[in-house]
């Protein structure tokens, strides 16, 4: 499966989570790294210094569910079966779906590109709101909508 601008192993993204792009378990990804860089890369679980050139010095220790390894291919075959163009087209649809209806409010200024080549699913706006303004009030009534995934990005 490739995404939509890894086109080549060089290209490739060094961890990728295969719940949001293949529709796999939650928790199931990979990662890749190169093999030069494989000494120079520190794993998250301690490792013997004889795997220090292995790549299995990455894998995690500890029992794992065997549905979720055996559910990744399943995921894999359905992901290829709709094709990345149509799942990409499908999150842009989404994104400017809400975004356009977002922007016609002065209240709001979306801050993503509209060009198609800058992004697929991700949006970000930026809400205009007065001093008086509750922001711990208002994250709980929209974190309250079945509808709709929130994130807060602080910017410092």
């Amino acid at each position: 499966m490739q995404t939509p601008r890894a086109r080549t192993a060089k290209d490739a993204p060094p961890g990728v989570s295969l719940h949001k792009w293949a529709c796999a378990p939650i928790g199931t990804g990979f990662l890749y790294v190169r093999k030069s860089r494989i000494a120079s890369t520190w794993p998250l679980m301690a490792a013997e210094a004889r795997q220090d050139n292995d790549i299995r010095k990455f894998e995690e220790i500890g029992t794992h569910p065997a549905g979720y390894h055996n559910a990744i291919s399943h995921a894999l075959a359905f992901s290829e079966s709709i094709g990345i163009d149509r799942k990409v087209a499908r999150l842009r649809y989404l994104r400017d779906r809400w975004a356009q209806r977002l922007a016609e409010n002065p209240k709001v200024k979306i801050l993503h590109s509209p060009d198609p080549a800058m992004s697929a699913g991700i949006g970000f706006l930026r809400m205009r709101v007065p001093e008086a303004w509750e922001p711990v009030s208002t994250a709980v009534q929209l974190r309250a909508s079945p509808r709709l995934a929130l994130t807060r990005i602080l910017i410092l």
